[in-house]
């Protein structure tokens, strides 16, 4: 699915008729059910050996390169794949859903990947499978701990949103010399009331294009955090966009809050 880009071996059957599987393919494409049925027999080992050569061919010929700010980013985020009310298997996570009928149990699965942010395409490296009684971090460390196994020096900092905002996050990478960025927006966090404060009482750095204007903020130093090994980085970013209403046409003022937790020093990466 990651490959084609679509939501389910269904859509992917849809497309059967078309003139691009002519060219790659010798026969039909197969029906969603054959599909399903030939990756279930797929060892995932043999898919991660077959990236890990990719990437090396590509890497090799100079075809991934450094975004502008020159750091190579991994980025970790959990993707839920399919649920049902009625079927299920022992590996299905379970949660309970509010219905005009009361609640019910609905089995799902979810995996976390990790996909390289490269010039000028990304790569997916790996995926985790998160098991029954875990959490989306237990599974991303796993993850973490075999794809820099596999690709020591493919980045230098990994990037995850607010869930991954956790000491043992940040600690695992700082443990194997990676940097990390995360999203910050827990109000209750001490890190952030101290963050605010330190906002409010300094001046910010205006950034400007066409549509948007940032206020910027950028304080390095916080040991608010003593569960982490080591102190961060606050970055914030209040963003104005003229934006314009398609019922109307009329323009309109957006404004959005952004704030990130980062192990990158100044000197390493001196503005966002």
């Amino acid at each position: 699915m990651f490959l084609s880009r679509l939501g389910s071996l269904n859509a992917l059957e849809q497309t059967r008729t078309s003139p691009f599987w002519r060219k790659w393919l010798p026969a039909s494409l197969p029906s969603a059910d054959s599909t399903g049925r030939i990756f279930s027999l797929i060892d995932p080992d043999t898919v991660r050996e077959v990236n890990r050569h990719i990437y090396t061919r590509l890497k090799r010929n100079k075809s991934i390169r450094s975004p502008y700010h020159g750091l190579m980013a991994l980025v970790v985020d959990g993707h839920e794949s399919h649920s049902s009310y009625k079927r299920h298997c022992d590996g299905c996570l379970k949660r309970k859903i509010p219905t005009v009928k009361g609640e019910r149990i609905q089995y799902y699965h979810r995996h976390v990947t990790a996909l390289l942010v490269g010039h000028p395409f990304h790569l997916l490296l790996d995926t985790e499978v998160q098991n029954p009684g875990e959490d989306e971090v237990a599974t991303a460390l796993r993850l973490l701990d075999r794809v820099i196994g596999q690709f020591p020096r493919a980045f230098d900092v990994v990037v995850g949103d607010a869930l991954y905002t956790e000491a043992r996050f940040f600690n695992f990478l700082i443990s194997r010399g990676k940097d990390v960025v995360t999203v910050l927006k827990d109000e209750r966090r001490d890190l952030l009331k101290d963050a605010r404060a330190l906002f409010d009482s300094m001046g910010s750095t205006q950034i400007h294009n066409s549509t948007t204007m940032r206020q910027c903020w950028d304080i390095e130093g916080f040991t608010s955090w003593p569960q982490v090994v080591k102190p961060v980085r606050i970055v914030r970013s209040i963003e104005t966009t003229i934006i314009r209403r398609q019922l109307d046409r009329q323009s309109e003022e957006k404004v959005s809050e952004w704030i990130w937790v980062t192990t990158l020093s100044r000197n390493r990466k001196p503005r966002f």
